[in-house]
């Protein structure tokens, strides 16, 4: 006879955190640091409020957990798109990123709305995003479209206004409801992200 057996402790472990992490991103990403509390966290995962303590000890240790895993995944996306990008121009190569960049925005909008809570207010916080997470996204994105827009003969421009625009670009797919109360469609329909894609990678890098 099988014996039926209850998944292992550590396989357990990580479905939880996963639960929780993702639950926090969503209550980070909507409601802000001071906003998101513990509990709250705790019953959007389904989950006891003391196993956040007991995973990440703090609410700030959670925090980073979430950003870890939000900021990882875009890293994990970017890296992935440039492994096959090998020998293609700079032009070609940047527009590709862009998309890309805007495609995870679409499919990930709590991108925009954690940034545009932490983004907003010096701190603990925001140093430590920036020193593990950002600088190095913004430099690449930086030294990416810089590149590509000498290379297009475009007008110059600050390289950290580039980042900003693009950033900025992706704020739209962090207000669905007020996108299709305006429009009638879904802010992550295919049809309107490929547009939307286009016109920024019009704007940013012109023919």
């Amino acid at each position: 006879m099988v014996e039926n057996r209850s998944p292992k402790p550590d396989k357990r472990s990580a479905h939880t955190r996963e639960l929780i992490e993702q639950a926090a991103l969503q209550a980070f990403s909507a409601r802000g640091y001071d906003g998101a509390s513990t509990r709250f966290i705790a019953h959007l995962a389904g989950v006891k409020q003391q196993l956040i303590t007991y995973h990440y000890e703090s609410k700030l240790g959670l925090w980073k957990a979430a950003a870890d895993r939000l900021f990882g995944a875009c890293k994990a996306r970017f890296e992935s798109r440039l492994a096959g990008l090998e020998g293609v121009d700079q032009a070609t190569q940047s527009r590709l990123l862009v998309r890309e960049f805007l495609a995870f925005s679409a499919e990930h909008p709590e991108l925009a709305r954690f940034m545009g809570h932490e983004g907003a207010v010096d701190g603990e916080r925001l140093n430590w995003l920036y020193q593990r997470h950002t600088k190095d996204l913004l430099g690449l994105t930086a030294d990416t479209l810089c590149r590509a827009r000498q290379a297009l003969g475009a007008p110059a421009a600050d390289p950290r206004h580039l980042t900003y625009v693009l950033a900025g670009a992706s704020a739209m797919f962090s207000v669905g409801a007020e996108y299709q109360l305006l429009t009638g469609h879904k802010v992550d329909k295919p049809e309107v992200v490929d547009a939307y894609t286009d016109l920024v990678v019009s704007l940013l890098l012109p023919d």
